[in-house]
C-alpha cells in the first residue's frame, strides 16, 4: 500500500513592511558610516573609525535579526505522522513531530478561552483556523480541508 503524503506551506508575510523599513534604515545608516569613514581617513581622525566600526557591527546585527520577522510554516503529513516546521530562510525549526492519533483537533472559536496557545498561522490566511492539542501544548493553525481530513481520519478506528 502506498504511503500517503501531503504538504501545506503557509507564508507569514504580515510584518514584511516593517522588515523592509528596517532594512532601508540600515542601508541609509550603512551609507552614512561609509561616507563618515572615508571622511575620517581623509581628515586623519582615526579615533572616530572605532565609533563607526561599532556602529557597523550594530547595523549588521539589526539586519541579521530581520531574518526572523517573516517565516514560512510547513505542515507535513507523512502516513500518520504530522510534522510542523518553521523556516526562516535557511534556518529550520521543528515545532511538532508526532503521530496524528495523539492529536486532538477542533475548530477555532473566538468565544472559547484556550489559555496559553501558540499562534503559528497568519491572520491573512484564507484557510480555516484549527487548534491542535497535544500533551498540554496548543497550536493555532490554518489548515486546508484536505489536511484537516487527513488528521481526523487518523482518529478513525476502523
Amino acid at each position: 500500500m502506498e504511503k500517503l503524503r501531503y504538504t501545506q506551506k503557509i507564508k507569514n508575510q504580515d510584518r514584511l513592511i516593517i522588515r523592509n523599513i528596517i532594512l532601508v534604515i540600515c542601508l541609509i545608516a550603512f551609507l552614512a558610516i561609509l561616507i563618515g569613514s572615508i571622511a575620517c581617513i581623509g581628515n586623519g581622525n582615526y579615533f572616530d573609525l572605532i565609533i563607526y566600526g561599532v556602529a557597523l557591527i550594530v547595523i549588521i546585527m539589526v539586519q541579521f535579526s530581520t531574518l526572523f520577522i517573516c517565516y514560512e510554516l510547513i505542515i507535513q503529513y507523512d502516513d500518520g505522522i504530522l510534522r510542523i516546521t518553521k523556516t526562516f530562510g535557511a534556518v529550520k525549526k521543528v515545532l511538532l513531530d508526532c503521530d496524528c492519533k495523539k492529536i486532538d483537533v477542533e475548530k477555532y472559536s473566538d468565544k472559547i478561552d484556550y489559555g496559553k496557545i501558540i499562534v503559528l498561522s497568519p491572520k491573512s490566511c484564507v484557510s480555516n483556523r484549527y487548534v491542535l492539542k497535544l500533551s498540554g501544548r496548543k497550536f493555532l493553525l490554518n489548515l486546508d480541508d484536505y489536511m484537516y481530513s487527513l488528521i481526523e481520519v487518523a482518529h478513525d478506528i476502523s
